[in-house]
């Protein structure tokens, strides 16, 4: 569902370990938000999340963010970012900014849960207890920002999609990477792109030297003739191969990646006017 805020992220995991998926998703009345985890089969809701009606609900996904392999409930919203154990209906961590000008995050569990928030800069924080102590800061703004692995040793790296908009609606995007040397963000790569990127997602396929997928939109959203074509890139930005055109605009969280019981690459993409699953 959707209110006011137009929330509609929705994440798909199974999060009670009972080989049937479940669905993390809004359930809105016209002011106020919250995440109901629901069984796909009978739609019933097992558990509900309140969110502070003030705030936007940016994005919903699901991970490890404790340890005991078992997925849990990510969401930000315009303050912050709530780890939600929903096996045991338990919080796990948060992270509230005090900018209200949170752009994107990433997370991911190593020793410690470790997460990446893009606010006017990017800051690389790990968890204290159920919250954040901050271990590094760099003054780069970002659209989309995710953990992967750039290189071939098992450390994860940090990526940064910045999109911008010059005069006459002309769009460039750059990547740009970071390393983390004892816990501070170092910058290794940058990659500049002539396109309208809109998302940006690193592909499962590989646990090293990672490629990325870029979505891109021809056109502005209300042109008769707007279209959205996926970019596979190397793990440096390097443009590998690109789809077909599609048509539509790119709606909101466009692209969702999975690597199939077989290896292959599984995506799904939706736009204003189709959705498209793709193997």
């Amino acid at each position: 569902s959707s209110n006011w805020h137009h929330d509609t992220s929705v994440h798909a995991a199974d999060f009670y370990q009972n080989g049937v998926a479940q669905l993390l998703l809004p359930t809105t009345e016209l002011y106020s938000t919250s995440l109901a985890v629901m069984d796909i089969k009978t739609e019933t809701v097992s558990y509900q999340l309140n969110i502070d009606s003030d705030a936007t609900l940016k994005r919903v996904t699901g991970a490890d963010a404790n340890g005991d392999n078992i997925p849990d409930a990510i969401y930000s919203t315009s303050r912050g970012v709530e780890f939600v154990d929903v096996y045991n209906e338990a919080l796990i961590a948060s992270y509230n900014t005090s900018s209200y000008n949170l752009s994107d995050f990433s997370a991911h569990y190593g020793e410690a849960l470790n997460l990446a928030v893009a606010e006017d800069t990017l800051k690389l924080l790990k968890s204290n207890g159920n919250n954040f102590v901050q271990l590094s800061s760099v003054d780069q703004s970002c659209n989309r920002i995710a953990f992967f692995n750039y290189d071939q040793d098992p450390e994860q790296e940090l990526l940064c999609l910045q999109v911008s908009e010059h005069h006459y609606q002309v769009h460039t995007a750059t990547i740009y990477i970071y390393e983390i040397v004892n816990n501070v963000l170092q910058q290794v790569h940058q990659q500049s792109l002539n396109e309208q990127v809109k998302d940006i997602v690193v592909s499962p396929t590989r646990t090293a030297s990672q490629e990325l997928i870029l979505v891109i939109q021809n056109g502005k959203d209300w042109d008769s003739e707007v279209s959205s074509q996926l970019i596979y890139t190397d793990f440096r930005g390097y443009p590998l191969w690109s789809s077909p055109v599609f048509p539509g605009a790119v709606s909101g969280n466009a692209i969702k990646v999975r690597q199939d019981s077989k290896g292959k690459l599984n995506l799904l993409m939706s736009t204003s006017e189709a959705m498209y699953q793709i193997h």
